[in-house]
C-alpha cells in the first residue's frame, strides 16, 4: 500500500513539475520494493525533467531490466536518448559561441 501512495504521489508531482520531490518519493517506493517497476519508470521520468540525464538513463535502463516487455519504457528510454543529445548539442553550441567571442 505504502509503495502504491508514493508511486500515485510521484505522479502528481511529476505533473506539477516538482522533480525533486517526485524522486524522493520513489526512492522511498522502491526501499520498500526494489521491483516497482512504475516507482523506476516515474524516477526516471522526473529525473529526465530534472535534466539529471545519467540518473535517468540508470532509472529507465533498470526499469526495462524489470519489465523487459513494457514498450512504453522503451519509448520513453529513446525519448530520453533524443532529448540527451539534443542538450549535447545545445551545450556545445553554447560552447562555441562563448569562446568565439574571445
Amino acid at each position: 500500500m505504502k509503495v502504491t501512495c508514493h508511486q500515485n504521489l510521484s505522479l502528481v508531482l511529476n505533473g506539477k513539475g516538482e522533480y525533486a520531490d517526485a524522486i524522493v518519493n520513489c526512492t522511498k517506493a522502491l526501499e520498500i520494493d526494489p521491483k516497482a517497476v512504475k516507482a523506476q519508470y516515474l524516477r526516471g521520468v522526473a529525473n529526465m525533467k530534472a535534466k539529471n540525464y545519467p540518473e535517468a538513463t540508470a532509472d529507465l535502463k533498470a526499469a526495462i531490466m524489470l519489465a523487459p516487455g513494457d514498450k512504453k519504457l522503451r519509448v520513453e528510454f529513446e525519448n530520453l536518448k533524443k532529448i540527451k543529445a539534443e542538450y549535447a548539442a545545445s551545450e556545445a553550441d553554447t560552447m562555441k559561441k562563448m569562446f568565439a567571442g574571445s
